[in-house]
């Protein structure tokens, strides 16, 4: 059965309309904020895969990846819960740092842990708040050798979060 224009714009509809509002009006939030990207010149923007944003240093060999998630499933996440998602692959995980950290007038988390992935020694750094309706995490990885050469870029980042779209 072959479905004509009108009808499938019907079917459509009714689909959006099914969908309550506010999570449709979170689902149009996420990835609506804006950071500045580290220094062009050493870290080049990359496919950021399942996160909105990413950035890579080569001379570094580390990456920066920010995301955010919108909607009421996400909305009551602890950052201390979602911080051991994003460390979750790590294995031999060593924490360097927990402790509470202020971002754009939210108080999130920042993580640091040092461990392996996929056989490498990393050094991870993840940050997560929540905002309005969303949540939204910061991660910066590198080699233990070279993390504090690239803190500063990911300081940056952080530093530069700024919101844009409407709070449902």
């Amino acid at each position: 059965m072959r479905l004509g224009p009108s009808t499938a714009l019907l079917c459509a509809l009714l689909c959006v309309g099914c969908t309550p509002r506010k999570v449709r009006l979170a689902r149009k939030l996420e990835g609506r904020y804006d950071v500045t990207a580290p220094d062009p010149s050493s870290w080049l923007w990359v496919d950021p895969g399942g996160a909105d944003k990413a950035w890579f240093n080569g001379h570094l060999r580390a990456s920066i990846y920010t995301d955010s998630n919108c909607g009421a499933r996400f909305l009551d996440g602890r950052p201390e819960l979602l911080l051991r998602h994003l460390m979750y692959g790590l294995d031999q995980p060593q924490e360097i740092s927990n402790e509470p950290m202020e971002v754009a007038g939210r108080v999130g988390r920042l993580c640091v842990q040092q461990g392996l992935l996929d056989g490498l020694e990393i050094q991870v750094a993840a940050v997560v708040f929540n905002r309005g309706s969303c949540t939204y995490d910061m991660v910066y990885i590198a080699p233990p050798t070279r993390f504090d050469d690239g803190w500063p870029s990911f300081e940056g980042v952080l530093a530069s979060f700024e919101a844009t779209g409407e709070e449902p």
